[in-house]
């Protein structure tokens, strides 16, 4: 068995943190459960359903077919043993079905909605994102990065897609 050399902490999280600059998001989420008790697991869980409702919602109930049209995003577990809750650098383009923006109220309920079935005290915080790279919005979501507990337990983009 190989061993894999450790990556300084504050180089992984700089690196992260470069490599997020690069990319173009339009909202920032914050999904809260208030619930200390939830393992990291069980908060991977909640976000993947949660993942699959919007996209169901938002692409239709054949959205894992469209993988061009599904939700983009990076997704940092903060204070997992305090008060987990989920940051999300999230990629939105228009709406594959009418090609038009979809309008921040339309997401709110979408993304509430869903969450609320997962986690009915969560509640979920839904800003849009007008720079390209916010460096200062991506040094937050990746602050805890250097720890490997939190770098194990950030998301990419398709790693809950079929």
């Amino acid at each position: 068995m190989r061993t894999i050399a450790r990556i300084e902490p504050r180089v992984l999280q700089r690196e992260v943190t470069n490599f997020l600059t690069k990319h173009r998001f339009t909202h920032f989420v914050t999904l809260t459960t208030h619930d200390p008790m939830l393992s990291n697991e069980g908060m991977r869980s909640r976000l993947k359903q949660w993942d699959a409702r919007v996209n169901r919602q938002l692409v239709g109930p054949k959205w894992s077919r469209h993988k061009d049209e599904v939700t983009f995003f990076f997704a940092f577990l903060e204070s997992p043993h305090v008060n987990p809750h989920w940051h999300l650098l999230l990629r939105l383009d228009d709406s594959p079905l009418t090609s038009k923006p979809t309008d921040i109220l339309t997401l709110s309920t979408c993304f509430t909605s869903a969450w609320k079935r997962l986690s009915p005290a969560g509640t979920v915080d839904l800003q849009e994102i007008y720079s390209v790279a916010d460096k200062k919005l991506v040094n937050y979501v990746g602050k805890q990065l250097g720890s490997m507990a939190q770098y194990s337990a950030f998301v990419t983009p398709d790693e809950f897609r079929p």
